[in-house]
């Protein structure tokens, strides 16, 4: 349905109860601009250069967004080191530092500029297909000595994510037996070996994200040797893409793990790692 009149011209025709068309469903859909957090919005302005984002967005946007919500993305940036005030212009006091805390007007008019400019990390983090807060945890993981743990990580936590959730990458506790016609002891087993599998995984950190975590550096540890394998066998590195691919679903299959999710995540490791140049 999504294609049509999009890549090829047609028709679509979707079906709703009438009380949840009258009574739940809105005209028109909430502009991201009123409903998503505006730090990479406030971010990306400042790297353009705009003196006055606050005067720019109210008189440019087509839904501006409230002066609220502005404050909280500027005051978000700074708390994270990405955006800084600009030093104070001799003879002049300058502004006090803000509070961490503190979510008051940040775009206080002095002239033609709100006083912010964009830090070194604020650059690193604008380069990344990230958040903020996860653009920060991996400019910040080289220097602490987990570069590698703090990519994976992110790649697991972004958002739209083709992985998904962090627990999607471990198979399902509901039961597939279930919906096939077995009994219910069969998918009560298959219950207990996914549950199993994720306390592997877990290493009672009790944390879906580092279980996953833990789950994606062996999977990416596995496909390296595999690959080693591959290159120093007969056939000199021209193994079967097929075997390849069958390897790694029975491994996944043994450790409770969906490769599907896996390989998403390593294609945005990938990236990742290719934009920091790892």
């Amino acid at each position: 349905a999504g294609r049509a009149g999009r890549v090829a011209p047609g028709v679509v025709f979707r079906l709703y109860p009438r009380s949840f068309f009258e009574n739940k469903m809105e005209e028109l859909d909430t502009p991201e601009m009123s409903r998503l957090p505006l730090e990479r919005v406030v971010l990306r302005a400042k790297l353009l250069g705009l003196p006055m984002v606050h005067a720019t967005l109210s008189s440019e946007a087509l839904v501006p967004p409230c002066r609220a919500a502005l404050d909280l993305a500027a005051n978000r940036l700074l708390c994270l080191g990405i955006l800084e005030r600009k030093p104070a212009a001799p003879g002049c006091s300058g502004k006090p530092p803000l509070r961490p805390s503190s979510a008051r007007a940040l775009f206080e008019p002095t002239g033609t500029d709100d006083g912010l400019s964009v830090t070194g990390l604020g650059r690193l983090c604008a380069s990344l297909p990230l958040d903020p807060e996860l653009g920060r945890l991996v400019a910040l993981g080289p220097p602490l000595g987990c570069a590698a743990d703090a990519v994976c990580l992110a790649a697991i936590l972004a958002k739209g994510s083709a992985a998904g959730s962090p627990g999607d990458l471990f198979e399902a506790l509901v039961p597939k037996a279930l919906g096939s016609g077995a009994g219910a002891g069969g998918g009560g087993v298959q219950v207990g070996w996914a549950l199993r599998a994720r306390q592997r995984w877990d290493r009672r950190l009790y944390s879906e994200p580092l279980a996953a975590l833990e789950a994606l550096k062996q999977f990416l540890l596995f496909k390296l040797r595999a690959a080693a394998g591959r290159a120093s066998g007969p056939s000199g590195g021209g193994g079967s893409r097929a075997a390849g691919e069958r390897a790694e679903r029975a491994w996944c299959s043994a450790h409770g793990l969906v490769r599907k999710r896996l390989v998403d995540l390593s294609l945005r490791v990938a990236e990742l790692a290719a934009r920091l140049a790892l």
